[in-house]
This record gives C-alpha cells, sequence and structure tokens, in this order.
C-alpha cells in the first residue's frame, strides 16, 4: 500500500473514531437528561444499577467559583503576594475556595468579612454529570467487542496489522 493509500485510510479511521465518539456524547447526554428529568419529578439524585454497572448522578453543592481569574488574583496577591505568579497557584485556590462561604450571590472570607472579588456563586442543588461505574470484567468485554468491530472495519479498509 502506497502512502497516499494509507492518508486515505487514517483519514477514514480518524472520521470514523470522530463520529462514534461524537454518538458516544449523544447517548451520555441523553442519559443525562433523563437523570435531570426523573430529578426534576423525583427530588432526588438518580442511581441506576444493571449488571454491567451502575450509572449515578451527584448534585453540586452551593461553593464559590472563581468568575473572574484576573480580579480575583490580583485580591490574593494584594494580601499572599508569594500565592500569585500568572495565576493564583492551584492548590491554594483550592484550599481558599473550600474555606470561602456563598452569601447570595457574593462570597466572603468569615476570616476577615470581607467580600472576595471575583468571584461568583455556584449553586446548589444542581443535577451534575452521570458517572459510570463498570461491574467485573464489563469493560474488558466491552473492548473484545471493540477489537473485533475494529478488526472488521480495518479488514473492509483493507489495512492490517503490520500496516496499523
Amino acid at each position: 500500500m502506497n502512502r497516499a493509500e494509507m492518508t486515505r485510510r487514517v483519514l477514514l479511521l480518524e472520521a470514523a473514531r470522530d463520529q462514534i465518539d461524537a454518538k458516544a456524547r449523544a447517548l451520555r447526554e441523553d442519559l443525562n437528561a433523563d437523570a435531570r428529568a426523573e430529578y426534576e419529578e423525583q427530588g432526588s439524585a438518580q442511581t441506576w444499577r444493571f449488571d454491567i454497572g451502575t450509572w449515578s448522578q451527584g448534585i453540586s453543592k452551593e461553593a464559590p467559583v472563581v468568575e473572574d481569574p484576573s480580579v480575583f488574583a490580583a485580591w490574593v496577591k494584594g494580601r499572599w503576594p508569594s500565592e500569585v505568579m500568572e495565576v493564583v497557584n492551584p492548590a491554594f485556590q483550592r484550599a481558599l475556595l473550600a474555606r470561602l462561604t456563598p452569601m447570595g450571590e457574593s462570597v466572603v472570607d468569615q476570616r476577615t468579612g470581607e467580600l472576595v472579588p471575583g468571584l461568583a456563586v455556584r449553586p446548589g442543588g444542581v443535577p451534575l454529570t452521570l458517572r459510570f461505574k463498570p461491574n467485573g470484567d464489563a469493560l474488558a468485554v466491552a473492548d473484545q467487542h471493540a477489537a473485533q468491530l475494529v478488526a472488521e472495519v480495518t479488514a473492509a479498509l483493507g489495512v492490517t496489522d503490520a500496516q496499523g
């Protein structure tokens, strides 16, 4: 097989991968929509158990989030200059956000009573994206089926293992 043909097959395989990824994303979005609808209807996070694994839905907690990174970094720099380079040290930011308190739409440092600029409040009680935890060998079985499908597709394209 010449390089031009190999290139055509690479493009086909990459396009197939992208389309498969898009279909998987759409299915996940449908599952998330179902979970959100059931959350609205039932008022509780969803857990769906199957023989191959479990889908679970988290619920957000009200928490401070960075709304304007430059304003927040300037505020941190004024108080803890060693924690700011071009951005706030990520470990420090996580620790600081964990101890700050949402108050309405503002965020307050309870130690100083100060409103923290550049932050907003992420609302609590909002359903999060579903997470899947496979049971037993579910991933290995899926991997075997996917390998078979890939072998069939690549054989149809005339791509052998030696050719990638």
